[in-house]
């Protein structure tokens, strides 16, 4: 994945200084790949809150681009809070499996990482039939480039989010996507 590291580089690196750009499409999917892989990273660090499978992973490996079935959005911030931030969410949607040791596996996650002018936000599930989509709270602030969607998506867009908008985006949006559960394993932004 260090290629992907390289390749992303620029990219973000406009991102995260609120420089102008237009993203092309092979940008968002680059994009979007390095937030999926940013997400999978994320997870292993915290003990007992898998939700991404090990076919996930594979895939990503195989295919160099996120699965089908994630979402990924990004937003314009100013915040310090979230200037370089990481927060997740792991949830349980379906028929709870047990893993080894007894536990309960969730199936469901968000990641929020906030870097900069720059906000990627990725969710992705196991859970047959759940999609995930924009709720229209978010109209004009979140952009959704995966799956991937047409148009162009300028760069830096015409609204930030504020510190209370990316709480809101970390916090509620897995809830206004219809997801009836309580967030579980918060971790706390840097």
């Amino acid at each position: 994945m260090s290629t992907l590291e390289e390749k992303a580089k620029p990219i973000l690196r406009s991102l995260i200084r609120g420089n102008q750009l237009v993203l092309s499409s092979r940008d968002r999917e680059l994009l979007a790949t390095w937030l999926a892989k940013t997400a999978m990273t994320a997870e292993r660090y915290e003990s007992g809150t898998g939700a991404i499978p090990q076919s996930d992973r594979d895939w990503m490996r195989d295919y160099q681009m996120p699965p089908v079935r994630w979402f990924i959005a990004i937003a314009g911030i100013h915040s310090r809070k979230w200037h370089t931030a990481v927060h997740r969410h792991g949830a349980l949607l379906g028929k709870p499996p047990i893993v080894p040791g007894g536990r309960i596996a969730q199936d469901t996650q968000q990641t929020t990482i906030g870097l900069g002018w720059f906000l990627g936000v990725a969710v992705s599930t196991t859970c047959g039939g759940v999609e995930f989509n924009l709720a229209n709270d978010t109209e004009g602030w979140l952009r959704q480039i995966w799956p991937a969607v047409s148009g162009e998506v300028v760069w830096p867009p015409d609204r930030f989010l504020i510190t209370e908008g990316v709480n809101w985006v970390a916090d509620t949006l897995p809830l206004s996507q219809g997801i009836p559960t309580v967030w579980a394993n918060i971790q706390e932004p840097l």
